[in-house]
């Protein structure tokens, strides 16, 4: 199962009815059938009962739809972090300074920089200079 299939599933589950699903998906009731069946056959598992003038949730639709849906929240929760980390909306800044920037400007971009970007997380290291600092050149010693 793949979390398109997911979503159909879901879609069932909360509509009841394979025209109502079909049509919030978007797509026609006979390919539904056809994915829902699918869906059973590789789990081996029966997640609806089919009457013939309403279907309902066996105890394995139930739990399907339970952790299914909690799963698919969190997967669309991680597509949006990692959408927000790309913009750089969110993320981590990692600043190097001398110690004297402590009194000087390093307040005022830190807040500069948690007002713009709330969600971000500045790292601050006294001992990142070291990495950017200019070294002395040997061959004019």
């Amino acid at each position: 199962m793949n979390i398109k299939q997911l979503e159909y599933f879901i879609a069932l589950a909360e509509e009841l009815h394979f025209g109502r699903a079909a049509e919030r998906l978007g797509m026609a009731q006979p390919p539904l059938s056809r994915q829902i069946k699918q869906i059973e056959d590789d789990l081996g598992a029966l997640l609806f009962n089919r009457g013939r003038n309403a279907i309902t949730m066996t105890q394995a639709g139930e739990r399907l739809y339970a952790r299914g849906t909690a799963m698919l929240a969190e997967f669309n929760h991680i597509k949006l972090e990692v959408r927000r980390i790309g913009q750089g909306a969110e993320g981590r800044l990692r600043v190097g300074f001398v110690g004297s920037a402590t009194y000087g400007i390093l307040p005022t971009v830190l807040k500069s920089f948690r007002k713009a970007y709330p969600q971000g997380e500045p790292v601050t290291d006294p001992d990142e200079q070291r990495a950017v600092a200019p070294q002395p050149d040997p061959a004019r010693n």
